[in-house]
């Protein structure tokens, strides 16, 4: 009787950790939730007045994957019919600005948010990185979330872990 007690606890135990660690949605400053699978750290404020923008990161150092989540904390106002546009300026302007090129591209909408999904691949020190991210815009601002991972030294697949917790990003 005891070892069967001891049997499902121990089966409880693991199902209850396994369940907690997939599902670690974290808020960010209060704005929007995303995955991390520990509390992401603030990395840096960075520009002045509406190009202002804070970003979270958190590093798996050991399987080399990088979660990031940046939002823009100054307000750019957009008429809602350009903000497809907008969206996808906002992940080509990421792309060129780390010397890269995007990779795929679907515009779409989550909540009832205009978003896009996305990968970037890009180069640091002639290491490839590969980036899979979300972004949305609403009330003035963009909202992102992203997996990076180096795929010639990366334990883990990036673009499966953004999709397996992508359902986690939202915006309030």
């Amino acid at each position: 009787m005891i070892k069967k007690l001891v049997s499902i606890t121990v089966v409880l135990f693991i199902l209850c950790s396994y369940s907690f660690a997939e599902n670690r949605s974290f808020s960010i400053d209060g704005k929007y939730n995303a995955y991390f699978p520990e509390k992401p750290k603030f990395l840096a404020e960075l520009g002045q007045g509406s190009k202002r923008h804070r970003s979270y990161v958190y590093t798996d150092e050991e399987n080399l994957i990088i979660y990031t989540a940046t939002y823009q904390a100054g307000i750019t106002r957009f008429a809602k019919k350009d903000v497809p546009k907008a969206l996808e300026n906002y992940v080509k302007g990421q792309a060129l600005s780390v010397g890269g090129k995007v990779k795929s591209y679907k515009a779409n909408s989550i909540g009832s948010n205009e978003s896009a999904i996305f990968s970037v691949i890009y180069k640091y020190e002639n290491v490839e990185i590969r980036k899979f991210g979300v972004l949305s815009y609403k009330g003035g601002r963009f909202y992102q979330w992203s997996v990076q991972n180096f795929p010639a030294l990366s334990k883990l697949d990036g673009k499966t872990l953004f999709y397996n917790h992508l359902n986690q990003f939202s915006v309030k």
